[in-house]
């Protein structure tokens, strides 16, 4: 027996599919501009233009100091900005995969009878992805697809009583 909401799940996860990798290709895009960044920072012409001069009271160089930033050196901040900066853009990237993963399979199994159970574990698996990408549409989206998902299953079989 078919979902009854298969036309509905297809439908929201091509919608799904279509943000999530608008998205990724987007984080991709920032995260290789990132990369070009460190490349760049290596370069010592490059890193002595982004040099500046600070002027901050002891504490402050004390707290730079302690955060790994020497602050004789003040274009290591711009490495530091652009290392943390990659690192959450390469998590955001990897989470719009995941998603987009989820909603190719939300796709794919919408319409199969056999394969329910494995349209609700992905699109939790999207719901927990859109969580970490911090992207509320895609989450609105993939618990929408979860919950018809549940809701769709075959019923238990009569008898089967969990305790």
């Amino acid at each position: 027996m078919q979902n009854s909401y298969a036309g509905i799940i297809r439908g929201l996860s091509i919608a799904t599919t279509i943000i999530s990798l608008l998205c990724a290709l987007l984080f991709g895009f920032l995260l290789a501009g990132f990369g070009l960044g460190g490349i760049a920072m290596n370069d010592p012409d490059l890193r002595e233009q982004a040099s500046y001069s600070l002027e901050v009271d002891p504490a402050d160089v004390q707290s730079l100091e302690d955060l790994g930033i020497p602050a004789s050196d003040p274009a290591s901040t711009v490495d530091w900005v652009l290392g943390l900066g990659s690192t959450f853009l390469g998590a955001l990237t990897a989470a719009h995969v995941v998603a987009l993963i989820a909603s190719i399979m939300g796709i794919r199994n919408a319409r199969r009878a056999n394969k329910q159970n494995s349209l609700l574990v992905w699109a939790i698996v999207g719901v927990i992805a859109s969580l970490i990408g911090c992207n509320p549409v895609l989450l609105v989206l993939m618990i929408i697809i979860a919950v018809l998902a549940a809701t769709g299953r075959k019923p238990a079989p009569a008898g089967a009583h969990m305790a």
